[in-house]
């Protein structure tokens, strides 16, 4: 028989590569497991997850199966109770400090005891609830991808919940460019296998567009770092200077390139920096304060003239014709890139605002000033990633201004970047009110090519997967709920027997007084344990029987048959009340019911 055993600890996942060694070399022979027979699966408790990055879903709770919704932290919910006591103990001497603690101790697991009652019924209410709302909201998600699909997602869950080493992580967010990636593949067995296209220069068409787009990236880059500022002499770092000298030799090489694929700029980029200066004067009433002072720009502010940034009037000729429509697919897979890297990087800063939140805030200066940084980070990054797509976007309009693309992508309003979930800033109404925003909602191109519809798909596997498992947790927790309910009772009914075995072990012992006291304590807490699992019983089965259609056989000892007619007199009844007491005192306490 396969056992499996859920191990729950902080850095599980580095703690569980050398186990078994410890395991074996460490326990005593007498409490070594058979792990032949036993599954072990080793999580993070869900408070400790988001620090240990991406790559760690074979460790969460979330997604790990037959866990239900076990949050992992529940061992420290005592802390908030014993903690006080460390001022009044401190003093204490070594034995009244141990009384003292397990006191406290023993009246926490008391109060869970006696709570059990409402705690499971409201808990499995709530269970059943949001497992029926999250089935809903999978399928209806599920409906919207072909059935082939949906059964390799499903296959493709199954094998990972096997052995999640075996197969690709289907709850991880995929990584950006996937699309840039496949274009230029395909770009590049294009310029092998045409020869319609000329090679003018020592770099064919599509690496020339490639290397463009590249150089307008670390242009937007080194003004996000420099702060978009003029730094003076005494003030420029060198890493700056440095990497303003790579890119400008970068540009120079391209524009080498680009005087062969585009004559026609000779001209317009002649007449463009003679006339700079009186437009910034025009629109600032001063000269730029980005020009150098022998007029020459940074190159970050060089102006590249893309195919896309071309006037109409020099949009003419077959190779202009080829590189507008080549840069065209770029920009496409550009602005689908940007969108995945934007929401990738949304869900990673969601994450660190609800970790600090629930663990940094109010715990001092240094620890939220790093939390801070670390958000500030990726925040800049979601802003470079913005600016990426809002690039790709103004050429896609210059290009192809009424397009098919237009159904797919929008402008990109800073507005636009929320989500997931309800932030802190959005409507304050409720989450009723809240739309999300345009680019959770976005798919993959309206193209019939199917390498196209297979990378929209890889994208939205792991919003599929993570759908289901959320479906699927509650579900489970319905489950385990219900389970909980059964070994409470259990263990009541159990342990009301334990209390009238104990009444009569030292009889032999001690003086009769002193084993009639015994055995009225002992008596005592039996009769407890018992009117507690009939306190429980009564108050479970209604919803149990909601949801089962039915009592479980565990609960069925706890239900009356039908009430007998009522008397037909008053004496009658009181003479039946003066009876069942009788038969209560002669024959022992009388078995309590509900009735349902």
């Amino acid at each position: 028989m396969l056992y499996l055993l859920v191990i729950s600890y902080d850095i599980a996942c580095q703690y569980c590569k050398n186990f078994e060694k410890r395991f074996s070399e460490d326990f005593p022979e007498s409490e070594h497991l058979d792990l032949d027979d036993t599954e072990i699966r080793w999580v993070i408790p869900k408070n400790h997850l988001p620090v240990h990055g991406p790559n760690h879903s074979r460790y969460s709770l979330n997604f790990v199966d037959k866990v239900g919704r076990t949050y992992g932290e529940g061992i420290k919910s005592s802390w908030g109770s014993l903690n006080p006591i460390s001022m009044l103990t401190r003093e204490m001497a070594l034995a009244t400090r141990h009384e003292v603690i397990n006191d406290h101790i023993g009246s926490w697991n008391w109060t869970k005891t006696i709570e059990f009652g409402s705690h499971l019924k409201k808990g499995l209410r709530k269970a059943a609830g949001m497992a029926q709302k999250q089935r809903t909201l999978f399928q209806e998600f599920s409906d919207t991808f072909p059935s082939g699909v949906v059964k390799e997602w499903e296959r493709l869950v199954s094998a990972w919940n096997a052995d999640p080493s075996a197969v690709d992580d289907p709850y991880e967010e995929p990584q950006a460019n996937v699309h840039g990636e496949r274009l230029r593949k395909e770009l590049a067995i294009e310029d092998s296998t045409t020869s319609t296209i000329p090679h003018l220069a020592d770099m064919s068409q599509s690496i020339f567009l490639q290397l463009g787009l590249e150089i307008e990236d670390q242009q937007r880059t080194l003004k996000s770092s420099t702060g978009n500022k003029e730094l003076s002499g005494g003030d420029v770092k060198v890493d700056v200077i440095e990497r303003r000298n790579v890119l400008r030799r970068r540009i120079q090489h391209w524009v080498e390139a680009q005087n062969v694929y585009m004559p026609s700029l000779t001209q317009l980029r002649i007449r463009t920096l003679t006339v700079i200066h009186s437009l910034d004067e025009l629109d600032h009433g001063e000269v730029a304060p980005r020009a150098t002072k022998n007029s020459t720009p940074y190159p970050e502010d060089t102006v590249l003239w893309l195919p896309s940034a071309l006037p109409s009037s020099l949009r003419v000729g077959d190779l202009t014709t080829q590189l507008l429509g080549m840069e065209l697919r770029l920009r496409l897979a550009q602005a689908e890139d940007s969108l995945t890297d934007i929401r990738r990087l949304r869900r990673i800063m969601k994450g660190i605002s609800e970790f600090k939140c629930l663990n940094i805030s109010g715990t001092g200066n240094k620890a939220n000033t790093k939390a801070r940084t670390l958000y500030t980070s990726f925040e800049r990054k979601q802003k470079q990633s913005a600016d990426r797509y809002r690039a790709a976007y103004r050429s896609l309009t210059s290009i192809d201004p009424t397009g098919e693309w237009r159904s797919q992508f929008r402008q990109l309003l800073d507005s636009d970047l929320t989500g997931p979930g309800r932030g802190v800033q959005e409507d304050v109404r409720g989450e009723g009110y809240r739309e999300i925003s345009w680019i959770w909602r976005t798919g993959s191109s309206t193209t019939s090519d199917s390498d196209s519809s297979a990378e929209y798909n890889k994208s939205m596997r792991a919003e599929w997967a993570q759908t289901r498992a959320r479906a699927e947790r509650w579900q489970e927790e319905v489950e385990l709920l219900q389970e909980e309910m059964r070994r409470v009772i259990h263990f009541l009914q159990w342990r009301s027997r334990w209390w009238c075995e104990r009444k009569a072990l030292r009889a032999d012992i001690i003086s009769s007084d002193l084993a009639d006291g015994i055995g009225v304590y002992a008596l005592r807490q039996s009769t407890m344990c018992r009117e507690l699992a009939k306190r429980f019983a009564h108050s479970w089965l209604p919803l149990l029987r909601s949801l089962n259609n039915g009592i479980p056989a565990w609960a069925s000892d706890y239900v009356l048959p039908m009430a007998e007619p009522k008397p037909k007199n008053v004496s009658e009844g009181v003479g039946r009340e003066l009876a069942e007491a009788g038969a209560a005192v002669l024959g022992g306490e009388v078995e309590a019911g509900v009735r349902v």
